[in-house]
């Protein structure tokens, strides 16, 4: 697992935090004004941000080449987040469902921003539904920070932002409980951060920056301060109330200084709730961040706001120093060979050119004979195991284009956690995670049709659902033959392509769709449809979709509206209606694609 540490960027500061044996390395650099602003790097500045993280890498190694893994948490201010729900019975198609309501509710451009979701919560009523949280960013600028980190030396295991890194750090120190909900006010340079904490994980956060405070004055009074503080969390515990239906009844104040005056300042106007304060040499955005650096990458679930790119590169770079290792190893082992071979060799040399000088020609005995014959065979013996050593090196097989072969089949819908092979006379075991079971059917029958391998199996009790909503399997084969070509063939990869695509495609349409449905009703608050699973398997099959929509009415409306639109044909209904406890009412619709 490698070493990951937390780094926090914000408009004045960079904090670097990593967790050592028994001891903490720490690093911090303040930013000079005008390279940050509103969590955005000004235009031009790229060059001066990566110079400063620069200087941060120099605090934490003295060699400049060494990567530093980090997971990057960045401020809350150009961070959107909404919390929404999805079927329980979606939860084997957890992904799809989550991406195409992530695209409904989204504030920004999609294809402009970086997103994420994570599972906060679920109910057992009306059937069950999972509470999921999205968040988007505007993916310009993490490009810009993600630029100057790798310039600077830094490898990005995952991106957050401050709200979430904090709630994870008060998880951790059990300042939260999952029975009680809590709205934590946290003061930072920039100004006043509403986190609204449920189930023991972030469900809303509101920022709200000093110079609404300040206004034209050059400081804020602490009258100003009260009354913000006042109104804004009024705002907050009231929203909650409306959104959620309970109230908040527990406050905590997370801040350098003025503690006390805030605590005061609600307690005047709000005394019912329980407060309490906690400074930030305890609590801290940057403590938050590295407690996700020592989860492992495969159990971390949480929202990363991302690029695929950035990813790949964490672990391309993870696959370099695996494989830098093990080859210090192999150099190491091959020359104390070479050495103890070197060795015995000047040995057996010697002891032979003594032997010659001992033994006199014109008198000469058996038992000198025997013994220069005893140490002659044991040499053509020593010389016999060098021999077998040297053919068994050369005879090895080299299963590298096996393993790159797999990893073309599967393309990115498959991925491996582990891959048992012992040698061509004995079966390979892979273990790894797909989104779907079609997907898994789908790897076998490629492996099926590959004649380099033979007898595929894949038992089905080995499929078991995992917590992150994938499908964990085993399946074995035989090798009869390393001879794999470079690559796949260019019509499997076409294949696969299209197929994402026109999955694609279809998730659009019926957001186009659903987008229709609020011309016909608005005066509607909140979603009229929201999707559960979709099952697509090609454009000419007919395609499943699990549906909860405001009413019944809305239902027949949609059904209606696909049927009109000039993608889809033979809509109908396939399930009855079912009641949910929100009486919203879930059903399956099916049709056929038309693109």
């Amino acid at each position: 697992m490698p070493e990951i540490g937390g780094l926090e960027i914000t408009d004045s500061a960079i904090h670097f935090l990593k967790i050592k044996k028994d001891s903490l390395q720490r690093a911090s650099l303040r930013l000079p004004p005008g390279i940050i602003e509103g969590g955005k790097v000004k235009d031009g500045q790229v060059a001066n941000l990566t110079s400063a993280l620069k200087q941060v890498h120099a605090q934490i190694s003295a060699d400049a080449k060494r990567v530093v893994n980090v997971v990057l948490s960045l401020p809350d201010s150009n961070t959107y987040i909404q919390s929404f729900n999805v079927p329980k019975v979606a939860e084997t198609g957890l992904a799809e469902a989550a991406e195409l309501n992530l695209r409904m509710i989204s504030p920004i451009p999609i294809e402009a921003s970086y997103y994420g979701w994570q599972k906060v919560g679920e109910t057992e009523t009306g059937g069950g539904s999972l509470e999921i949280l999205g968040a988007f960013m505007p993916s310009a600028n993490i490009d810009q920070i993600v630029t100057a980190l790798h310039g600077a030396g830094f490898g990005i295991a995952a991106v957050e932002f401050a709200a979430l890194s904090l709630v994870r750090h008060l998880r951790y120190l059990k300042a939260i409980s999952n029975t009680s909900a809590y709205l934590v006010i946290h003061l930072i340079p920039e100004g006043l951060d509403f986190v609204v904490i449920k189930n023991n994980n972030l469900y809303f956060n509101y920022f709200y920056q000093w110079n609404l405070i300040q206004a034209d004055n050059r400081s804020i009074s602490l009258e100003n301060l009260k009354d913000a503080v006042q109104s804004e969390t009024a705002k907050v515990l009231n929203f909650y109330l409306g959104h959620w239906g309970s109230q908040i009844k527990n406050i905590i104040v997370v801040a350098p200084v003025l503690r006390e005056e805030i605590k005061a300042f609600i307690g005047e106007k709000f005394s019912s709730i329980q407060l309490e304060t906690l400074d930030t040499k305890d609590v801290s955005v940057v403590t938050g961040a590295v407690l996700r650096g020592k989860i492992s990458r495969a159990d971390d679930t949480d929202i990363s706001l991302t690029s695929e790119s950035a990813a790949n590169i964490f672990e391309q770079e993870q696959a370099l120093r695996f494989t830098s290792i093990w080859r210090n190893v192999l150099f190491a082992v091959g020359g104390f060979i070479l050495i103890i071979f070197a060795i015995t060799d000047i040995y057996l040399t010697k002891a032979a050119d003594n032997l010659t000088k001992d033994i006199d020609p014109t008198n000469t005995n058996q038992s000198g004979i025997q013994e220069v014959i005893r140490l002659e065979d044991k040499a053509k013996d020593f010389n016999r195991l060098v021999g077998f050593v040297s053919q068994a090196r050369n005879s090895s097989q080299k299963f590298s284009p096996l393993l790159y072969y797999l990893d073309q089949l599967a393309l990115d819908r498959v991925s491996f956690d582990r891959i048992y092979l012992q040698s061509l006379l004995r079966p390979v075991v892979v273990s790894g995670t797909a989104p779907s079971e079609n997907t898994i059917v789908d790897f076998k029958r490629k492996l099926e049709a590959q004649p380099q391998l033979d007898e595929v199996e894949l038992p089905l009790s080995s499929i078991i659902a995992r917590s992150n909503g994938q499908l964990g399997f085993d399946i074995s084969f035989l090798i009869k033959s390393l001879s794999f070509p470079a690559q796949i063939p260019a019509e499997e990869i076409k294949a696969q392509d299209d197929k994402k695509q026109d999955e694609t495609t279809v998730s659009q349409e019926l957001v186009n769709v659903s987008e229709a449905l609020k011309v016909e009703k608005p005066a509607v608050q909140g979603p009229l449809i929201v999707f559960g699973k979709l099952n697509f398997k090609s454009i000419s099959e007919p395609v499943t979709l699990e549906v909860t929509a405001l009413d019944e009415d809305t239902a027949y409306l949609f059904r209606d509206k696909l049927n009109q639109s000039s993608h889809f044909k033979d809509v109908e209904i396939i399930t009855g209606f079912s009641k949910l406890s929100d009486g919203r009412v879930k059903f399956q619709i099916r049709f056929t694609v038309i693109l």
